[in-house]
């Protein structure tokens, strides 16, 4: 007795299906077992039906199982074929696998993080029959853990299914589920005509043909292309490759024009090259009137019918080749006269023998189709691939068995008693079918290798813009030291570099007669000039707008000199004019005093000028985005402010000049701040562009205010000058003011887009599919509109689960420099570039983005981020996956903004301008053109 045999006999009375193992079946499944529980009673009843005795293991399919899942099972190249990787990846860890348990007991969407968990569990169960499914966005089991929304199917092989019953009506031989070598030559003319044409059609080249276990071919498609189609692209391949239409009513299923086209043509070469030896000959179709007749249907004309048939009952010991000869003759005759036009007898050629292919199979993603190398449940054969060049030699009926399998295996032990190192299914006649198995995997993964190294980014192929001044990422340069062994074909490697993304400012090149401007060059490095160059870069960006000159009109550099000057000069005729009001009051008599409390004055007023500068140069880009924040802001500056300049009034006088600079700074900044959020409002307030006039208008209305509230002042201090009257005053007033700036501010309803209602309305949208109004959007703002509401949790609904940055260096947004590269090859046709990187999502503009850029960018940045949850995607472990779902969720943008702009305007929504925190950083790449998507893009 054998090891195995042993094995047998201890553990067969012992297999154990738990209940709980199906407990994760899909309630949607058709004839689950309720009695899952019972499934070793159910293995055995089975085996009792079939006559099976428990001490005949050879005769046992418990045994059989068992034996060729734990030595034949080719469980490692399997995996290297489905992963299409040696490593695990998501084409294995997120693929559906489906398993046949006896008693027709189905479980579905499992999934396994590598070959070993698959083996474990495969050898546990001891399925009869095994499918493989599509790769979803989610792990298959987790499918309950997440919406059906999520849980989609991604990519899949492209498989064709060719089941010989559907010939049933043109063989002769056999019917139903029996084949014999006779008709399976229809399966032969299958895997001809369509193997060439995927070939030569669609230029696939990773196809495998493999035997269904009883009465039928598969064929899986492989290259990466064809595991991309969507169901409506297999759906156009099906409909090219599917001649024969029609059901059983129909006499007449194929009727192509005169002129074939040229895949057709090719197909007819072969179908003609078996007809008669298959139709003719084995089928015997022309030898009785039982099956002659369904011939002579599909002829249009009567006549030429009967002329046929007589002939054909004339002559009833010719052949079916000579039949055929009568029937061409006539209808040739018939179609010189032009009694019909087409190509009658050429059709019925295709009729009988081209392929006959099961569409639902081929056309749907989701679709299960039985794994190559499982056991058919009723043959017990293998399911065996099958090479294209020797598929006329292919015998189904000699396929090996799970029995055969068995026998040979000991024969060859009892042959060769010392125990070798050779893989048992080398032993047997499976040993060619894995062989060539193995070849074709190893041929996929050899290709996937070869094609993973990508060309280079040069560093000139990208730049970034800063305040429009170039720069570019000398790093970049290095990128193809550093490649990943682990990158696909199409897409860059995964970024194991880590040098730091390192940059220089270039200046434009000059030929030596100083006329033609080439290419950029990089600027020499200096070091003694960096300090500096940091100080020229702080004062441009300090006192020259965002992207100055090109952003400003061609007079701003002569009218702001001209204003400097006039400033300048009054601000000098001030401090003459405050020296001059304090010697007035009588400090002119005392001219040592006098001359240093203008100084103290004088001091205070330039201290905090100079707080100002460096507010602005700090917060100003952001006065834009966030006018009604910043406005409440100013006020409580002022307030601070005004509190400091009171304090003045009682401390020592050695304290008065930072008092009083700190109080006069903050009410700088108020004043600044006020006069850029006013502008903003009026422009906001103007929709006719009559803004001159309501300007004039405000500022009417502010004098008549400032007047009424400087009669007050004057009214109050004259009561009294004590301080603690002052403080008084000062805090019911002070209250009463920031009420009214709150109440001023709620007041303002601007449907505008700022990037925190981008964000909520883009979020809705994902979620359900339609743009909400302005109120809708209140339980979620904080910050008068322009802020979302922290406490937003993750379980509500329009949560927003990620920080979107716009408009970073790509400093910022890449942690090293390989990752550049993935992203511009997805993003390369976008006005914009996507990374997640430190818990945030980065969104880089090009240099002629728009605010149509800006929206989209947003509306992909969130799907993106789903798409990254959902899946448990990081790009540090599976960096494929997050380039794939950066691809995937740039086909849904593209698919869905339209919709979603149209319902912005449908919903008032002012969608020509965004309003941001504009650093002014912009980016330039290679290759970079707009994709033609039938809308215009407006800038």
């Amino acid at each position: 007795m054998t090891d195995i045999q042993e094995q047998a006999q201890n553990e067969l009375k012992d297999v154990d299906m738990e209940a709980d193992f199906f407990s994760d079946y899909d309630e949607d499944m058709n004839n689950v077992d309720n009695e899952a529980a019972k499934v070793n009673t159910n293995n055995s009843d089975a085996a009792a039906q079939q006559g099976v005795e428990l001490g005949k293991y050879e005769n046992n399919p418990v045994f059989l199982y068992r034996m060729f899942y734990s030595r034949f099972f080719p469980f490692k190249t399997y995996f290297n074929w489905l992963n299409y990787d040696t490593t695990p990846t998501r084409n294995f860890t997120h693929r559906e696998f489906s398993f046949t348990l006896p008693s027709d007991i189905y479980i579905r969407f499992k999934s396994f993080p590598n070959a070993e968990a698959l083996k474990k569990e495969i050898e546990r169960i001891q399925p009869i029959k095994i499918d493989i499914g599509a790769i979803y966005a989610v792990k298959p089991i987790d499918k309950k853990a997440v919406s059906e929304k999520a849980f989609k199917p991604l990519e899949k092989e492209l498989v064709f299914d060719i089941d010989m019953t559907d010939y049933d009506e043109v063989r002769t031989c056999c019917s139903g589920g029996d084949v014999c070598m006779l008709c399976w030559e229809f399966m032969t003319v299958a895997i001809k005509v369509i193997d060439t044409s995927l070939r030569d059609d669609f230029g696939f080249e990773q196809i495998m043909w493999v035997y269904s276990g009883r009465r039928g071919v598969h064929c899986w498609v492989c290259d990466q292309k064809a595991r991309k189609l969507d169901n409506e692209s297999r759906k156009a391949i099906v409909s090219f490759l599917d001649i024969i239409k029609g059901g059983s009513q129909i006499a007449r299923k194929v009727k192509q024009p005169k002129n074939l086209h040229p895949s057709l043509r090719r197909s007819f070469k072969i179908v003609d090259q078996h007809f008669k030896s298959l139709i003719l000959s084995d089928m015997g179709i022309l030898d009785r009137a039982e099956t002659w007749n369904k011939v002579l249907e599909i002829i249009p004309d009567t006549e030429v019918r009967e002329k046929i048939e007589s002939q054909w009952l004339e002559h009833p010991y010719k052949s079916g080749a000579e039949k055929w000869s009568i029937l061409e003759n006539a209808i040739n005759k018939a179609e010189k006269k032009k009694k019909f036009k087409d190509e009658v007898a050429r059709d019925i050629e295709f009729q009988y023998c081209y392929p006959r292919l099961d569409a639902k199979v081929s056309t749907a993603i989701n679709h299960l189709l039985k794994s190559p190398f499982c056991v058919h449940p009723k043959t017990l054969r293998v399911c065996v691939p099958i090479k294209v060049d020797e598929c006329e030699s292919f015998n189904p009926l000699t396929v090996p068995n799970l029995t055969t399998l068995n026998q040979e295996l000991e024969e060859y032990n009892r042959a060769n008693p010392e125990k070798d190192r050779i893989a048992d299914y080398k032993k047997t006649s499976l040993r060619p079918y894995i062989e060539y198995f193995e070849k074709f995997v190893n041929d996929i993964v050899l290709e996937v290798t070869r094609n993973k190294r990508v060309p280079c980014m040069d560093a000139k192929e990208f730049y970034e813009l800063v305040y429009g001044r170039k720069r570019i990422y000398t790093s970049l340069q290095t990128i193809g030291k550093t490649k990943s062994a682990t990158a696909s074909k199409g897409r860059i490697a995964a970024p194991v570099t880590t040098s730091p993304m390192s940059w220089e400012w270039i200046q434009p090149a000059e030929d030596s007669n100083q006329k033609k401007r080439e290419w950029y060059q990089l600027k020499q490095k200096k070091n003694g000039y960096s300090a500096l160059n940091t100080m020229k870069q702080n004062m441009r960006e300090m006192f020259l707008p965002v992207g100055y000159p090109e952003s400003v009109h061609d007079c701003y550099k002569k009218f702001h000199i001209w204003l400097f000057l006039e400033t300048y000069v009054g601000s000098a005729i001030g401090v003459l004019c405050s020296q001059a009001m304090l010697a007035s009051l009588g400090l002119g008599t005392l001219e040592a005093t006098g001359g240093a409390v203008a100084i103290q004055w004088v001091l205070k007023d330039g201290i905090g000028e100079i707080g100002k500068l460096f507010f602005i140069k700090r917060y100003a880009s952001s006065f834009d985005s966030h006018p009604k924040t910043w406005k409440f802001v100013c006020e409580i500056f002022s307030t601070v402010g005004s509190f400091l300049q009171l304090c003045t009034s009682v401390v020592t006088p050695k304290l008065f000049l930072p008092l009083a600079a700190a109080g006069n700074m903050f009410e700088l900044i108020h004043e600044s701040i006020w006069i850029a959020s006013h502008m903003t409002f009026t422009k906001h307030f103007s929709p006719n562009g009559n803004i001159g006039d309501i300007v004039a208008k405000d500022d009417a209305q502010m004098s008549t205010a400032h007047l009424v509230g400087m009669l007050t002042g004057v009214g109050l201090i004259s009561v009294s000058h004590s301080p603690m009257f002052l403080f008084g005053v000062f805090a019911v007033l002070s209250p009463i003011n920031i009420w009214s700036t709150t109440k001023m501010l709620h007041a303002a309803k601007f449907e505008i887009l700022n990037q925190a209602k981008l964000t909520l309305l883009g979020r809705e949208f994902i979620d359900s599919g339609v743009v909400v109004e302005y109120d809708k959007l209140k339980d979620r703002e904080v910050g008068f509109g322009e802020w979302i509401k922290p406490a937003y949790g993750k379980n509500k609904k329009g949560a927003i689960a990620v920080n979107i940055k716009l408009g970073p260096s790509a400093e910022q947004a890449y942690g090293v420099t390989g990752e550049v590269e993935g992203v511009v090859q997805v993003l390369k046709h976008e006005n914009y570039l996507l990374n997640y990187h430190k818990n945030t999502m980065w969104v880089m503009f090009h240099q002629d983005a728009g605010s149509n850029d800006v929206i989209r960018s947003i509306l992909h940045s969130l799907k993106f981020h789903d798409s990254l949850s959902q899946s448990n995607i990081t790009k540090e472990s599976d960096w494929n996956g997050y380039i794939h779902a950066l691809e995937d969720s740039l086909a849904w943008t593209k698919s869905n903004y339209p919709k979603f702009v149209a319902e912005l305007d449908q919903k008032n929504w002012q969608s020509d301008i965004v309003y941001w925190n504009d650093s002014g950083m912009r980016l330039a790449w290679k290759d970079h053109e707009l994709a033609e998507e039938g809308m215009q893009i407006t800038n």
